[in-house]
């Protein structure tokens, strides 16, 4: 999650944590999607009017016909022995016949999508595992999508055994650890790694789409999205804090904070959460408030010169100019002149 930035002057909200998310199955269930389902939803996701307008017209048939094409030269595979077998035969196709690349694009939607993946032969981690899991339905073999914060990839299910399929490594099998340890880790995140359900993946597709609608300052488009995610994927804590940023950006700064004060219900130990609050908390003139917020990060984070401007901010917006002076004093001393907080330190620092 970044970090929203105060100002003397104003509250600039940035993008929380982009493209996908963390959340727990709380009902311990998954279900592998079927063929039909995730056809159906690339074909519903396709069609809507929204989706349609930033990437052109679905050609169904003829992208079906693709797949099957591609599924044929792989061949029936589903009899080998061992998930490793799987995973070499897709990835010779992906990577070998067909070149497709990763590109680390989440500015415009085509990467995120499989038939503009087979198009322009290159796609982000959504767009290349969607493609997978397509694929595989095609060819008999058991797959399923995985999400963590910034992050989707495929997992191949074969004779009681499975491999992970990292798109960003072409191919590569990587273990569970390797993602808690690059990704939920240091989000303080509370990510389970589970096989996701056919539901959960059209809500991580909505949920990609409403970020980038969300990166273009699109804001009733991304939170459309957004509200079609949100029932499929609830506990997702990075997508009720990009709720709030939609929020915010349309000037309903109440709705965005009651987003942020949810995540806390859910995700109390998301980076940078607390400081979000504080920095919304401010802007809505609720200055106490704000500097208990910063002050629960401050202990945490001491030096950090992002949460020692926003106290120094809170404080002298409250009318606390003493404590101000000390935490822009601290600032200043440590971290040089952090956005122009000498100015501010000038404001207070006068009787």
């Amino acid at each position: 999650m970044k970090i929203y930035h105060v100002s003397p002057a104003y509250v600039v909200l940035l993008l929380l944590c982009c493209t996908l998310s963390c959340f727990k199955n709380t009902d311990g269930k998954s279900s592998r999607p079927t063929a039909q389902n995730l056809s159906g939803i690339l074909t519903s996701i396709r069609q809507d009017p929204q989706i349609n307008e930033a990437l052109g017209t679905f050609d169904q048939v003829r992208f079906s016909l693709e797949l099957d094409n591609i599924a044929k030269r792989i061949g029936d595979i589903s009899q080998v022995e061992t998930a490793d077998s799987v995973v070499t035969a897709l990835n010779a196709m992906i990577y070998d016949s067909l070149r497709i690349q990763f590109i680390d694009d989440r500015s415009t939607m085509a990467p995120a999508f499989p038939d503009h993946v087979l198009r322009n032969r290159t796609g982000s981690c959504l767009g290349i595992s969607f493609l997978y899991m397509l694929l595989c339905d095609r060819i008999h073999v058991k797959a399923a999508g995985v999400v963590v914060p910034g992050h989707f990839f495929v997992r191949i299910i074969h004779n009681d055994s499975c491999r992970n399929i990292e798109t960003m490594k072409s191919g590569k099998s990587l273990p569970d650890t390797w993602y808690r340890e690059k990704f939920i880790n240091p989000a303080g995140s509370n990510a389970d790694l589970h096989s996701l359900s056919i539901e959960e993946v059209a809500g991580v597709v909505r949920f990609t789409t409403g970020n980038i609608f969300l990166q273009q300052k699109k804001y009733r488009k991304a939170l459309d999205q957004y509200e079609l995610a949100v029932a499929a994927i609830p506990r997702v804590a990075e997508l009720w804090g990009n709720m709030a940023v939609a929020q915010d950006g349309l000037g309903n700064t109440g709705e965005a904070l009651k987003y942020l004060e949810h995540v806390k219900t859910i995700a109390p130990s998301l980076k940078n959460l607390d400081r979000n609050i504080g920095a919304l908390l401010l802007k809505k003139g609720q200055y106490d408030k704000a500097i208990e917020y910063y002050s629960q990060v401050r202990q945490l984070t001491p030096k950090d010169p992002e949460v020692l401007y926003g106290i120094g901010f809170a404080y002298y917006s409250a009318g606390k100019r003493a404590q101000a002076r000390k935490a822009l004093e601290e600032l200043v001393q440590t971290c040089g002149n952090y956005r122009d907080a000498g100015k501010l330190l000038e404001k207070v620092s006068v009787p």
